[in-house]
């Protein structure tokens, strides 16, 4: 099975219980290998001026294929509580699930772009990733977790 790798993020209410509880969620259709240290980070971009975020990066692996995997994290994501279609993709939210890695494969569809297309600009997505796997090499540059970071420091 692949190894996957999902970013998840909060900036409402009790941030780490809602990431630590998307990880105990996660459990009914993978097997959670390990999660990152949570780290406190400012919003970004669109984001800005919001309050600041809980981050972390979880390790796992499943059977499911890419969009199944996608489709759970949404599923989590309205249990826990967020309501795109009312309050907008860049509201608050209490709880933010992307799915950034799916082995080495490569995804193009309306509805999934793996590796995500923004996570080489975010450093809470890929700090976190380098402590999981130090070794990470993105699918498509061929560029290393150490040399993605490098833009950061």
């Amino acid at each position: 099975m692949p190894i996957i790798y999902v970013a998840l993020g909060s900036n409402m209410g009790d941030r780490e219980e809602r990431v630590l509880h998307a990880v105990h969620k996660m459990r009914a259709f993978a097997n959670v290998k390990k999660i990152s240290t949570l780290g406190e980070t400012d919003a970004e971009g669109p984001n800005k001026g919001q309050p600041k975020f809980i981050n972390a990066v979880v390790e796992l692996d499943t059977a499911y294929e890419p969009d199944e995997v996608l489709q759970e994290l949404l599923r989590i994501e309205e249990e826990l509580g967020r309501d795109i279609s009312e309050k907008g993709k860049n509201a608050p939210r209490e709880i933010d699930l992307d799915l950034v890695v799916y082995g080495n494969e490569i995804v193009n569809t309306e509805k999934l772009q793996i590796p995500h297309p923004r996570m080489t600009e975010r450093q809470f997505v890929l700090a976190p990733l380098a402590e999981l796997n130090p070794k990470w090499v993105h699918p498509q540059t061929g560029q290393t977790i150490q040399e993605l970071l490098k833009k950061f420091s």
